[in-house]
């Protein structure tokens, strides 16, 4: 298990292009020093499924004709989370009015309508930031010990993981595979704050003969629900 460290995370912002679940998730971004006005220049950075998975319920698209502003909240060199700017595709908005401006003064007032919306961007605050500094750091604070497997943030119900596993309900008969309970939050959820409070999950633990033992993340809602098949 890895203990959680809020100050591993940060924010970055990047114009995006499209997104995709292929090859276990990435976004296509921008390169703005190589691409010019007459050819866009991109590279991938790699984003979990889930957290793509996440952002195509929300939006419902992942392509955009015209690169859009998204945020990227990282652990580390790890991408957990992101989130498309509420203006995000006001650049294909702009696009589309160039294209059916009928006069020179028209294309004027068109390209000082979007400066100004690019420059209230660049002042963009994303719901991540707000959210890790004003949900999970003073979650995180209050002094219980959580740890992080790279999509939830999960603790042991104010207990010591030991106390956890010996405590867990026997999923065999021999007592070496475990439930245990955790409180868990799914950080590639943080742009939505009504998502973030400690929910139930369970990991699945094994405990070997001299007593030592591993823990599972909790990436199941109930770990009884596994079954007996599948533990053998």
């Amino acid at each position: 298990m890895i203990k959680f460290d809020i100050n591993k995370l940060r924010i970055e912002t990047y114009k995006v292009k499209a997104l995709t679940t292929a090859l276990g998730g990435s976004i296509s971004v921008l390169d703005e020093e190589k691409s010019t006005d007459n050819q866009e220049v991109f590279y991938r950075i790699r984003v979990p499924l889930a957290v793509v998975r996440q952002f195509q319920v929300r939006h419902k698209t992942l392509k955009y004709m015209r690169p859009c502003l998204i945020a990227v909240a990282f652990y580390g060199d790890r991408a957990i989370a992101i989130e498309r700017h509420p203006a995000g595709c006001m650049g294909e908005l702009f696009a589309k009015r160039h294209a059916k401006a009928g006069s020179i003064e028209e294309e004027r007032k068109i390209s000082t309508q979007r400066e100004e919306v690019e420059e209230y961007m660049k002042r963009w605050i994303p719901v991540i930031e707000h959210n890790i500094e004003n949900v999970i750091r003073p979650l995180i604070e209050k002094g219980d010990k959580w740890y992080f497997d790279g999509r939830y943030i999960f603790s042991f119900n104010k207990s010591t993981a030991e106390q956890a596993v010996r405590a867990g309900d026997f999923l065999s008969k021999d007592g070496r595979f475990r439930c245990v309970e955790v409180d868990a939050i799914g950080l590639h959820k943080l742009d939505d704050k009504t998502k973030l409070d400690p929910v139930d999950r369970s990991c699945l633990a094994y405990v070997a003969a001299n007593g030592q033992f591993a823990i599972s993340p909790p990436i199941w809602k109930d770990a009884k629900a596994v079954g007996q098949a599948k533990i053998k």
